[in-house]
């Protein structure tokens, strides 16, 4: 009876945390990439490369082909040779052959190797950049919806405060305590914060919805942005990676770029390598199985090794060669374009991101200052020496700075996401999971 007890107890706890749990970033973003069919396609694009390598490889081994023949053969003798008897016969022809063949030197063969070495490598980082890409999309998605919630739940807690100013302003109305003026105020920004919140609501679901594809998730639960996570070593953390993790070294863009070059210069290579020799060896061995006058012998071998020397090809060669060396060029002037962008981006990145944090910290003491301006007038409102118009503008003004530090937490989230793809450092990522709340909130 206690086993059994303990074990429904175990079940109630590990649902609870089940049910408590939270979506953060990193999970929408890692699920995003998991189900993506973007990722899954160019993922397979990049394993067809690793096969077309060992396609090329296959080609440096022995080649061994088996061959079942028959054969038969109708034919007229002519009568100047002084035979006599039937002119026509009929023969039949079987055999079983064997064959060996052997590249020994081929040029072109070894150095399509290194075309598909390159070739792996660039779609190797097509496939990581398109992860990137999606994570992205993701965790744009994700703080979007997270930043409407947000904004939702100011516009309930306004919403609530208002309707207990116009309840209250309506009973004052009523013994003609304020003006019709006053009453009037109230119920404009009553019906403007009901229409707000209306309006958010349906942006949420939308967004929501969109979220739910992109990550291909059944559920997910958005936690609050938590503010208090917003400490002096939590910017301290954000601006030191600005620092020590700012190198472009492992940036995809500029390493596909790079790739690029070396793919192109590989395949020049390959195009000069039609002008060369090759060497090959073959042998083969055939086996007669009927006997009859057009058969010479029972079985017949053969073993060759075969030197083979371009002579003249119409210039075919040569034309494949300009072509690859001009790619080759647009290929180096691609690199020096994409690296030229990614180092602008980069700075941009970095400036806004720094002025985002900076922003942020402002917003912090804007915040603690509106609360307190906020209990002031309240407190002489409700001793009569502030109208009601004072009162909501003071309200109003702690929503706005409320709403625009949310949107301010949003914008940094973006900018420093930006900057971890830019600098390929993902493992940073997990700082942007200390902006919202471990579990539910209760």
């Amino acid at each position: 009876m206690k086993s059994n007890f303990l074990k429904i107890l175990i079940v109630l706890i590990v649902g609870s945390s089940f049910a408590n749990a939270y979506t953060s970033p990193t999970d929408a973003y890692k699920a995003a990439i998991e189900y993506s069919t973007k990722v899954n396609s160019s993922k397979y694009s990049y394993e067809s490369r690793k096969e077309g390598l060992n396609e090329v490889y296959g080609k440096l081994y022995p080649q061994l082909e088996g061959s079942l023949g028959y054969a038969r053969t109708d034919y007229t003798r002519n009568d100047m040779a002084g035979r006599k008897g039937d002119p026509r016969s009929q023969e039949s022809t079987r055999e079983l052959g064997l064959t060996l063949s052997q590249v020994i030197y081929d040029p072109t063969l070894m150095t399509a190797i290194d075309v598909e070495k390159s070739r792996i490598k660039y779609f190797y980082y097509g496939h990581e950049l398109e992860k990137q890409k999606v994570a992205t999309e993701a965790l744009d998605v994700y703080m979007s919806v997270l930043n409407i919630k947000n904004k939702i739940d100011l516009l309930k807690a306004n919403l609530s405060y208002v309707e207990q100013n116009q309840k209250m302003i309506e009973e004052k109305y009523s013994m003609s305590l304020v003006t019709k003026m006053d009453y009037l105020k109230v119920k404009v920004e009553a019906q403007k914060s009901r229409i707000d919140l209306l309006k958010e609501e349906k942006n949420y679901d939308a967004m929501f919805t969109k979220l739910l594809d992109v990550t291909k998730l059944e559920s997910i639960v958005i936690p609050d942005i938590n503010l208090n996570s917003l400490t002096e070593n939590f910017m301290k953390s954000i601006l030191n990676t600005l620092e020590n993790h700012n190198s472009l070294e492992n940036n995809l863009e500029i390493l596909q770029a790079r790739t690029a070059i070396l793919l192109s210069a590989n395949e020049v290579d390959n195009a000069k390598s039609g002008h060369l020799p090759d060497l090959s060896m073959s042998a083969s061995y055939t086996k007669y199985l009927s006997k009859d006058e057009t058969t010479d012998y029972d079985n017949y071998g053969r073993a060759m090794v075969k030197l083979r020397i371009p002579i003249f090809q119409g210039g075919a060669v040569s034309s494949r060669i300009e072509n690859k060396q001009l790619m080759k060029k647009s290929a180096e002037e691609e690199y020096r374009s994409v690296e030229d962008d990614v180092k602008l981006r980069l700075k941009e990145n970095i400036n806004l991101l720094k002025s985002e944090i900076a922003t942020l910290t402002m917003y912090k003491d804007a915040l603690i200052s509106g609360e307190t301006y906020l209990e002031s007038v309240q407190l002489a409102y409700d001793k009569g020496l502030r109208s009601i118009v004072e009162l909501f503008d003071a309200q109003n003004k702690l929503f706005e700075i409320k709403y625009d530090y949310i949107r301010s937490v949003h914008e940094m989230s973006n900018l420093f996401v930006s900057f971890i793809i830019l600098t390929n450092n993902l493992e940073e990522l997990s700082l942007i999971d200390n902006l919202v709340y471990k579990e539910e909130k209760k």
